[in-house]
């Protein structure tokens, strides 16, 4: 039996109208690959928690990164429980640390948008 955590990229909605026609094109593509960037470094910070992988718990953790024009580091929260807190905090947790280091093209910057990433907790696929 293998264990692992799996970060899968979501959907992802400009929080704002950036225009139209190519203006708008770019804040899209700009976020989709934010949210490949994110997913990639939050990959790098996942771990099981030996405590959640001892009694067999699985689930999805979906969390919502959203930036704020202006603002330095995006903001991570819960938008659906796992069922279990310890899932949920190993998730922003590594969120929390994916946002700091994932690159942020720069399309993006001084841009309001937000984006969900669902982290899968699995014993077995």
């Amino acid at each position: 039996m293998t264990d692992r955590a799996e970060v899968v990229s979501g959907e992802a909605a400009p929080a704002s109208t950036a225009g139209v026609g190519q203006a708008e094109q770019l804040n899209v593509d700009g976020v989709r690959q934010y949210r490949l960037n994110l997913a990639r470094e939050a990959r790098r910070f996942k771990r099981y928690p030996d405590l959640a992988r001892e009694r067999h718990w699985e689930g999805i953790v979906v969390l919502v990164v959203t930036t704020v024009a202006g603002g330095k580091v995006p903001q991570v929260t819960l938008s659906q429980s796992s069922g279990f807190d310890l899932l949920d905090q190993a998730a922003l947790e590594l969120l929390e640390l994916a946002v700091q280091t994932a690159v942020l093209p720069e399309n993006l910057r001084g841009h309001q948008f937000g984006l969900t990433l669902p982290i899968h907790y699995r014993l077995d696929d």
